[in-house]
């Protein structure tokens, strides 16, 4: 391996890293609404399942970003 391909592979390690924590702070994020979920009434854990779906379709969009740079 050159150089070149050294640089070019090490950019793209840095790239998925960061798609990596993008996915870890949307686990999170939705991890800790869901445990919010449990302890308050309807009307709030039907806005929290919204806020949820959110984060769940930016996690797909990640993912289908990350699964590209895989390839």
């Amino acid at each position: 391996m050159n150089q070149k391909e050294a640089i070019r592979l090490l950019k793209k390690i840095k790239a998925d890293q960061r798609l990596l924590d993008q996915k870890e702070e949307i686990l999170y994020a939705m991890r800790m609404l869901a445990i919010e979920a449990y302890g308050v009434n309807q009307s709030k854990r039907l806005n929290l399942d919204r806020l949820f779906q959110e984060l769940k379709q930016q996690l797909v969009y990640l993912e289908s970003k990350n699964d590209d740079s895989f390839h």
